[in-house]
């Protein structure tokens, strides 16, 4: 894992976050900060930034 930050929704890095990358790489976004009941939506987002590790080996496949 790189990084996994809190922004808030007012403040979302698009550009980074949907940007290009020189490999491959995860960006997972979710609701984070305190519930807003009123508008009924969460103040921030939760932001992980991960790499592709090449050298990891692999998990065999496993049975139904």
């Amino acid at each position: 894992m790189v990084e996994v930050f809190e922004v808030d929704k007012d403040a979302f890095p698009t550009d980074l976050v949907y940007g290009p990358t020189e490999g491959p790489e995860l960006r997972l976004v979710t609701c984070g900060g305190n519930f807003d009941s009123a508008v009924r939506s969460y103040e921030s987002n939760v932001i992980v930034m991960a790499e592709h590790i090449e050298n990891r080996p692999t998990r065999p496949p496993t049975a139904p």
